[in-house]
């Protein structure tokens, strides 16, 4: 794991154990929890309080230019390395692009 990503982790976490509310049902406080699972409340955190600021997020791989608006595009089937932040972050990585298959609308 990166090191510049282990603090926001933490805070997650923290604030997942803190309130239980914000974590996802199927986290328990009392279990382990996988870098797996730790990302995905990361991620699930994030886009609540993106979506409640008015940001639009999107996921999108290192290697391409393209944003995605799911992380279920059937483009991304096969990805190991999704990530996501908001669009505006996204295109500032070089992300400008949108999905033909779940992002044309826009």
């Amino acid at each position: 794991m990166r090191r510049h990503m282990l603090a926001p982790i933490l805070m997650v976490l923290t604030a997942a154990l803190l309130l239980p509310s914000c974590a996802p049902a199927r986290f328990d406080a009392g279990d382990p929890v996988t870098p797996e699972e730790l990302e995905a409340i990361s991620a699930e955190i994030f886009t609540e309080e993106a979506e409640m600021n008015g940001l639009t997020v999107v996921y999108w791989v290192e290697s391409g230019s393209t944003y995605h608006k799911t992380t279920t595009c059937r483009y991304l089937k096969n990805a190991k390395d999704i990530r996501y932040s908001s669009l505006a972050l996204a295109v500032k990585q070089g992300k400008s692009k949108p999905c033909s298959a779940c992002a044309a609308e826009e």
